[in-house]
Order: C-alpha cells, then sequence, then structure tokens
C-alpha cells in the first residue's frame, strides 16, 4: 500500500488468494453491473489500461525525451505548466484543494511539485485522488 509501496491489488490478491488478474475482472465485472443497475447508458466502447501498457511507456519516454516531464521520489510527473492550456476545460479544482495537496506531498516524500501537475504513475497518483475527492466533500 502507499506505506509499504505495495500494489492494492497484489495486496487484495493474495489476501483473497487469486491473481491480480482475477481481482481486477472482478472489479471490472462489478463496475459494468453498476452501470445496469444505475440504468446508465453502456459505453461503446470499454478499453483495459492493461491492454495499452506499451502505448503508455511510449508516451512517458517521449514526454519525457521533450522536456515535459520531471521525476521525484515516488514517480514520474507531467509538467502541465508548460502546457498552457492544460485544464482550461474544467475548472474544477480550487487552487487551496491544489496547494493542501502539495503540502500533503511534500510533507509525506520532501519533494516539491510543481504548481500544476500531473502524476504520470507512481504511488501517490491514486492517493491523490482519493484526497481531492475527499476534500470536495
Amino acid at each position: 500500500d502507499a506505506d509499504e509501496g505495495e500494489d492494492k491489488l497484489e495486496k487484495g490478491a493474495r489476501r483473497e488468494g487469486k491473481t491480480a488478474w482475477e481481482v481486477a475482472e472482478f472489479y471490472a465485472e462489478d463496475f459494468l453491473e453498476g452501470i445496469k443497475k444505475l440504468n446508465l447508458l453502456t459505453p461503446t466502447h470499454i478499453t483495459k489500461a492493461t491492454e495499452y501498457i506499451d502505448q503508455q511507456l511510449a508516451l512517458v519516454r517521449t514526454l519525457k525525451e521533450k522536456g515535459y516531464t520531471y521525476q521525484i521520489t515516488d514517480g514520474i510527473y507531467f509538467d502541465t505548466s508548460k502546457f498552457s492550456s492544460y485544464a482550461d476545460f474544467a475548472h474544477l479544482v480550487s487552487t487551496d484543494i491544489i496547494d493542501e495537496i502539495h503540502e500533503a506531498l511534500a510533507a509525506d516524500t520532501g519533494d516539491k511539485l510543481s504548481p500544476v501537475f500531473h502524476s504520470l504513475g507512481g504511488r501517490h497518483s491514486f492517493e491523490t485522488i482519493r484526497l481531492v475527492r475527499l476534500m470536495r466533500k
């Protein structure tokens, strides 16, 4: 987990006596069942991130080669300050929330993030999303 650097999917698989793939498939099926129960439109195409790992790695390499990334202890980040219109479409996260996220990550790792950032992988990716969701409640 976040404290140990252990993947939560692997940890859950061990706990359940299943493979990580089996656990992931269970939650994918549960997601689709939730769509039906909520009477939502089913997406035309559903893809799994695991089907595009090579493309994801190639994208990170390209971004790194072009100078759009930086690395800190927990992973590689996309420096959104180099992309001026990044997130103009959303206007969802207040600067107060961003400041609190930066402070929490800096306190945990001692690393400083760009004023605007997007994780390209690392143990804080999902933790940051969860923190933002909790702060919006």
